[in-house]
């Protein structure tokens, strides 16, 4: 707090080719520097980010590491993890007491069948896919468990892809392939299939697991199927295996306390919160 002023870092999304958003946002950055003491990310107690889901995600990845909270304005299409604007006004007395929700990452070490490896961070999700025209082919194994061998007739995963998701990701690619709605004090994440073949789709369905749990893919038949895993928009390829697990940085998220964010959350699953509550 300076001069009476919560201390706030400014993001803002500069790659919108549209003129009519691009001020929308200059207008909104200006109303942040007008209410807001605006500093930067290693001194600040909020960060405002005015952009997408897609923008907001690359600023959790980027400052997790501080675990200072976020709070979004949406200048894009959903804005799942954003509030939409509020009067000029009210911005301070909501940004300070919005509802600010705890969201895991997930880890990802990238094994290359070169020897070397890379790690990235995922606030969406981690998954899997191959070039067109290929199916993906896997060895998938839970805390050293293959689990296609201990709940089917097989060794090996055959479809699309595999989709390991968080509770902040689950909106995203996960429910578009059928995925499990995932809530943040639910402690677990998402295993989905995309278009499995082997298991058979009929019997292989998206299931849940520990948030504590390591996730193992194996990539078989690389050569052939040139396998890709990507961690949210980051894409790695030529890879042996991938192993995803919870990282040790999380992010807070605010929201507006009149726009309860698990509400939110199942109402893109159609579904309706237990109890009425």
């Amino acid at each position: 707090m300076t001069n009476g002023k919560l201390d706030v870092a400014l993001l803002f999304d500069t790659v919108y080719p549209d003129a009519a958003k691009r001020k929308k946002i200059d207008s909104l950055a200006a109303i942040v520097h007008q209410y807001f003491n605006v500093v930067s990310v290693h001194q600040a107690e909020r960060i405002i980010v005015i952009g997408g889901d897609g923008y907001i995600t690359h600023c959790l990845r980027e400052y997790a590491h501080l675990r200072i909270p976020f709070w979004g304005i949406n200048c894009g299409t959903v804005g799942f993890l954003l509030n939409d604007f509020i009067d000029a006004e009210d911005l301070v007395s909501v940004v300070r007491d919005s509802e600010y929700i705890k969201f895991p990452l997930l880890h990802a070490t990238i094994h290359f069948r070169d020897g070397k490896t890379a790690e990235s961070l995922a606030f969406n999700d981690v998954w899997t896919a191959t070039e067109p025209g290929q199916a993906a082919k896997h060895i998938i194994e839970v805390d050293g468990v293959n689990v296609i061998k201990k709940r089917f007739d097989s060794e090996i995963f055959i479809g699309n892809g595999i989709i390991i998701a968080t509770p902040g990701g689950c909106t995203a690619y996960n429910i578009a392939a059928g995925g499990l709605p995932i809530l943040a004090k639910d402690n677990i994440f998402g295993i989905t299939p995309v278009c499995p073949t082997t298991p058979h789709k009929t019997v292989f369905h998206p299931f849940a697991i520990k948030n504590s749990s390591t996730v193992t893919i194996h990539m078989v038949e690389d050569d052939k199927r040139k396998h890709a895993v990507v961690a949210d928009n980051v894409v790695f390829k030529k890879v042996d295996k991938v192993v995803i697990k919870r990282a040790d940085d999380f992010v807070r998220v605010g929201f507006h306390k009149e726009l309860n964010y698990y509400l939110k959350a199942l109402s893109y699953f159609s579904l309706k919160p237990e109890n009425g509550g």
